[in-house]
């Protein structure tokens, strides 16, 4: 993914005067964003990927400090990448908020490790952005198929790639090792993997806690805490119920086409072609089409309600 597609979401206005947190799933374009809207205005940077600085942190988190006050930094940017892996350094970054000049860019997958770990999450002090798949405004100069965007979804990564199939693939690998067992949300691996699967097939319909549970094999409060996973790691949304006239259930949509379903597995998105309806297509395609509308409208509302 060498071109850089210009993002409707702006966080230089907010970073003028205050910290910003940004989170979004891996491969929607953090870093493509900052180091095309920002880039110039920073001078410190750390991941938290590398191993070493991650360390040094975990040790002694006033290393961070002690490296911005050696270069004599002042009235600047300073970005911290994947601060959900190092949640200790938030009490030091508090108070350089308050005792210096200083602004943070703070980027992660999400903010579930943060709360769960019941950190110090800058009280207020820092604004809070979400950076979502790409949304049609974006991508309109490309004229895509539909057909393209309904099997493999709007994921920046996915989207400019020449061999989507693959890309996908390593996606799921990357989300199950690093960001479900890696950051320890669940035991059950496989289990979970078979979770996806049957979210998957059953994304864009009413939520049936039950039914699900029989279908993996666990229990309904383990397969409610794994859809409260999806949503932290902004893998999908779910729609509240409407309820004042009949009792509903709440309605998954999830961002990335064919998550969970890898080619060994047989299927490839949960479009499935059995039965028909008024509108000519099959249902699996009048839900593909449903979960593309809302997902794009969804993500556009958070952009424009800034």
């Amino acid at each position: 993914m060498d071109r850089y597609v210009k993002r409707i979401i702006d966080i230089q206005p907010k970073l003028k005067s205050k910290t910003l947190s940004l989170f979004g799933p891996s491969q929607t374009g953090k870093s493509s964003l900052i180091s095309n809207q920002i880039q110039d205005e920073v001078k410190f940077s750390g991941s938290l990927l590398n191993a070493r600085i991650r360390r040094r942190c975990q040790t002694d988190p006033g290393v961070l400090r002690d490296e911005i006050e050696t270069r004599g930094i002042h009235d600047c940017l300073v970005i911290i990448d994947e601060i959900q892996k190092v949640p200790e350094l938030l009490d030091e970054i508090h108070l350089m908020i308050e005792e210096t000049d200083i602004r943070f860019l703070l980027t992660g997958l999400s903010a579930r490790r943060l709360k769960e770990q019941g950190v110090n999450l800058l009280g207020g002090r820092a604004g809070k952005m979400n950076l979502h798949p790409f949304v049609w405004p974006e991508i309109r100069e490309f004229n895509p198929m539909l057909d393209r965007i309904l099997k493999y979804g709007l994921l920046p990564s996915v989207f400019l790639s020449n061999s989507p199939d693959d890309v996908l693939d390593d996606y799921i690998n990357v989300y199950l090792q690093e960001e479900i067992a890696g950051e320890g949300f669940v035991r059950q691996l496989l289990k979970f993997e078979r979770f996806l699967e049957v979210a998957v097939l059953t994304n864009a319909e009413e939520i049936n806690y039950s039914n699900i549970a029989s279908d993996v094999m666990m229990s309904r409060d383990s397969i409610t805490e794994w859809y409260g996973i999806l949503y932290e790691t902004m893998i999908g949304f779910s729609i509240p119920p409407y309820t004042k006239k009949k009792k509903r259930k709440a309605v998954l949509v999830l961002w990335v086409a064919a998550l969970a379903l890898k080619p060994e597995n047989g299927v490839r998105t949960w479009c499935k072609p059995i039965h028909q309806n008024p509108t000519g297509l099959p249902v699996g395609a009048v839900r593909e089409r449903k979960n593309c509308l809302i997902s794009d409208f969804n993500q556009s509302q958070c952009l424009f309600a800034r």
